[in-house]
């Protein structure tokens, strides 16, 4: 039987770069290296795991891979709620150096804009994107599938950015 402790040092490294590779595409560069140590340190903490060849021990790291994952969106979705909790920094991280109420104000004239203007695909695609942003979700498909939705967002953000100055004097 062969454990964490007995893996080669180039089955070590493969494991490191696969998941550098998983967290890629599911948070982006800047913390992929650090979720993929992550994953190896807490392999590295169990000493009760034991497989019956080397190629298994790929396949245990995902799943760790995928129960660090859970655990750093959770805390994400912690950070972001405190963050929003607190009212000063609501007022000093508001965009287009908007306070508050104005910033609410703006939002809603957008959302009133894209049900008044936009289809109802138009308009999962923007939110579709939102999400991407704020929570990470990887929408599946294959790179057309992706380039599509892609510019299908360019379209519909771009008909949306008209719809909000039509009203507005120049």
């Amino acid at each position: 039987m062969v454990n964490c402790r007995s893996i080669s040092a180039a089955t070590w490294k493969q494991a490191s770069d696969a998941l550098v590779f998983y967290f890629r595409q599911r948070v982006g560069l800047g913390r992929a290296e650090d979720l993929a140590q992550d994953t190896l340190a807490a392999f590295l903490r169990r000493e009760d795991f034991e497989f019956e060849k080397e190629e298994d021990f790929l396949r245990v790291c995902y799943a760790f891979a995928g129960l660090i994952l859970k655990a750093a969106r959770r805390q994400d979705k912690e950070l972001l709620a405190a963050e929003l909790k607190d009212p000063m920094l609501c007022t000093e991280r508001n965009a287009f150096g908007l306070n508050e109420i104005e910033m609410r104000l703006y939002m809603d004239e957008v959302l009133a804009a894209a049900r008044a203007g936009l289809l109802e695909r138009e308009w999962r695609s923007i939110e579709s994107r939102a999400r991407f942003e704020v929570y990470g979700d990887v929408v599946p498909g294959d790179s057309t599938e992706k380039n599509r939705r892609r510019v299908e967002f360019h379209r519909s953000k771009g008909k949306l950015a008209k719809l909000l100055n039509r009203g507005k004097k120049p």
